[in-house]
């Protein structure tokens, strides 16, 4: 009678034998064993497939490693087997569990970048699957996304009492549109998508961008002041002592400034060379801390190529922060970063100082070849740099975020003239609307008098009439 085909892997243990009929004995490892593993028959194959695997060991210890074996075939079998029919349990899924699976995957694949993914895990459970999570998938409708909707904007009854931006709630829609297109296109477990029916929360006009922006004057300030701060850098304390008061005026507290190491902390030590090459380049703080000094040309074009960009994020236990280093957030390289002969003077007078700052930390200083770095030459953390400028502009009366410093750059340009196709170009906005959409607030205050130029285009056209109606004679 033929055995009745199984769906499982199974295994056996037989020992191996010389030619004398006895068993294999290592001088070390013990006795031998050869496992074999013959796998379900699958699809058109009508023989088992079979695995083999020689270990060594006394027979207990063999058939521990069998059974492990054979746990691990059925476990990988069960995730990569494909049911002839939907299973009842796939098809009464809730909408909290297809979320968390498609954040599990957008991870794996790389589908979303590593910050990116840590927000909307964030969103996920935090706010969506709280309120959305115990919904069937093919439960959702349009009504439970737009009472969503309600709910977070504040105009239905919230146990928080809070109410978030409408900005932040067409975040959330986002992210359950893309599941529940995820559960169409891919899965077919249901055939619309109800979250496209859905009208966007309404937001207000945004002018964060002009306001975090500095005009040239308070960019000039900013700089200078760093700079002075920069040039006190590892100074004694006598010299703390006599500028007491410059200090003051320099963002400096009391208690900073009765310090012994006020003058070797990192705002004094590093902070102006990175805000310098922001506010004159317009690069990302994350881009500038990926930066390597390979990726600047000093000599022939004097220009930067932009590769990668720095994060810092959260592990998947929360324990501690992890670095990552990904690509643009375009996606693509930056190649176009022109340098005046200044910054390129700056730029090797800096690179000078950091070789001489690298003798003191031969022993654990690890050469990364980034241009701004810990003292160790690890990556520097974008949250450290970025909370200790948002400190000193807001000590020395200039409130604007490191973020704001791209801003003034994108600002400072196209007020002055230059063609948004250049100024696009530069900072690697993907298309050349971005540019001239986000930036509508600049006073272009430089450049040719349309008003004229449309004016002398009429008299054109006038003196050409005039010339045809009333043509100068030969004589004259």
């Amino acid at each position: 009678m033929a055995r009745k085909p199984r769906d499982i892997a199974i295994g056996y243990l037989e020992p191996i034998k010389n030619k004398n009929g006895r068993q294999v004995v290592h001088p070390e490892k013990g006795l031998k064993w050869r496992i074999r593993v013959e796998l379900p028959r699958r699809g058109s194959k009508r023989e088992r497939q079979r695995r083999y695997r020689t270990i060594h060991g006394s027979e207990r210890q063999a058939m521990i490693q069998m059974n492990k074996l054979i746990a691990e075939i059925n476990h990988n079998l069960s995730t990569d087997f494909i049911p002839n029919r939907v299973d009842v349990d796939i098809v009464n899924i809730s909408f909290g569990k297809a979320l968390e699976e498609w954040l599990e995957v957008s991870r794996d694949n790389g589908d979303l970048a590593r910050l990116t993914w840590e927000k909307y895990t964030g969103m996920a459970k935090n706010h969506i699957i709280p309120c959305l999570g115990h919904i069937g998938l093919q439960e959702m409708s349009h009504f439970h996304i737009s009472r969503y909707i309600e709910i977070k904007l504040g105009r239905g009854q919230r146990l928080d009492g809070g109410r978030l931006a409408p900005a932040t709630v067409n975040r959330h829609v986002a992210i359950i549109s893309a599941v529940l297109q995820n559960a169409v296109e891919n899965k077919r477990i249901i055939s619309v998508n109800p979250a496209r029916m859905v009208s966007k929360a309404k937001e207000k006009e945004n002018n964060k961008r002009a306001y975090n922006c500095l005009t040239a004057v308070e960019l000039d300030d900013l700089l200078t002041k760093l700079h002075e701060l920069y040039s006190l850098r590892g100074a004694d304390k006598s010299v703390k002592v006599k500028m007491g008061k410059t200090l003051k005026t320099l963002g400096f507290s009391d208690r900073e400034i009765a310090s012994p190491k006020a003058l070797y902390k990192f705002k004094v030590v590093q902070l102006y060379p990175i805000v310098y090459l922001a506010a004159m380049t317009g690069m990302r703080l994350s881009e500038l801390l990926a930066l390597k000094w390979d990726n600047i040309d000093f000599l022939q074009k004097r220009i930067i190529r932009v590769y990668q960009s720095s994060h810092y994020g959260t592990k998947e236990d929360g324990e501690k922060s992890s670095h990552h280093i990904n690509s643009t957030k375009e996606k693509k390289v930056k190649p176009y970063i022109d340098l005046s002969s200044e910054d390129v003077a700056f730029l090797k007078h800096y690179r000078q100082e950091q070789l001489k700052r690298r003798l003191r930390y031969q022993g654990s200083y690890t050469d990364n070849n980034l241009v701004f770095a810990k003292n160790d030459g690890s990556h520097l953390r974008n949250d450290t740099v970025s909370s200790e400028f948002s400190a000193f502009a807001r000590s020395v009366g200039i409130p604007v975020t490191f973020h704001g410093l791209r801003h003034t750059h994108i600002t400072l340009l196209l007020g002055s003239g230059i063609p948004d196709m250049y100024v696009s170009r530069r900072v690697g906005h993907q298309r050349i609307s971005t540019t001239t959409d986000n930036y509508a607030h600049v006073d272009r205050t430089t450049g040719p008098n349309l008003g004229a130029a449309f004016q002398a285009v009429l008299a054109g056209v006038r003196s050409r009439q005039i010339q045809a109606i009333y043509p100068k004679s030969r004589d004259q």
